[in-house]
């Protein structure tokens, strides 16, 4: 949750940004302004993914001393640092769709992706039964998700004619 903190920073500022951009009047720079932000996000991430990469005993030291937990955790991080680098865009476009002031949209589309998300935790979890670091790919699965809906909803929809 740590390597969240500065999605969601950015993810706010790219709900804010969009929203004074559609009333100044530059709806035709919406896409950009989220491109530029979301690259931004990522780079970050790459980098605190990276430190994650590379001393992995030492990040998840500061919740345990336990060796055998240590070693038997550092997939699930590998998995959970995947699914950060998505979250890094994905973030940023969903934010964009509130910014728009259409929140019902992105309700639905947070709605759509919650209910498969959770159908898969339960598939993967108790059906499968399938290892901790494979269960984390839940994260994966929700973050492209958000993401790919959030960019069908993005291309596609006419939120440029919304008013608020």
């Amino acid at each position: 949750m740590v390597m969240l903190i500065p999605v969601q920073s950015l993810s706010t500022t790219a709900n804010s940004l969009v929203s004074n951009l559609i009333g100044a009047g530059g709806v035709s720079h919406v896409m950009q302004l989220m491109g530029r932000i979301a690259r931004m996000s990522f780079i970050i991430m790459v980098v605190c993914v990276a430190v994650l990469v590379v001393f992995p005993q030492a990040m998840l030291s500061v919740y345990t001393n336990e060796e055998a937990l240590l070693i038997e955790s550092v997939p699930s991080l590998y998995v959970i640092g995947g699914a950060m680098l998505i979250a890094s865009v994905a973030n940023i476009y969903f934010n964009g769709i509130s910014g728009t002031g259409n929140t019902q949209a992105a309700l639905i589309l947070e709605t759509v992706t919650l209910v498969i998300y959770t159908s898969y935790i339960f598939w993967i979890g108790y059906i499968v039964k399938a290892p901790v670091s494979v269960c984390f790919s839940t994260e994966v699965i929700y973050y492209a998700l958000l993401l790919i809906c959030s960019v069908i909803y993005l291309k596609k929809a006419k939120w440029q004619n919304k008013k608020i």
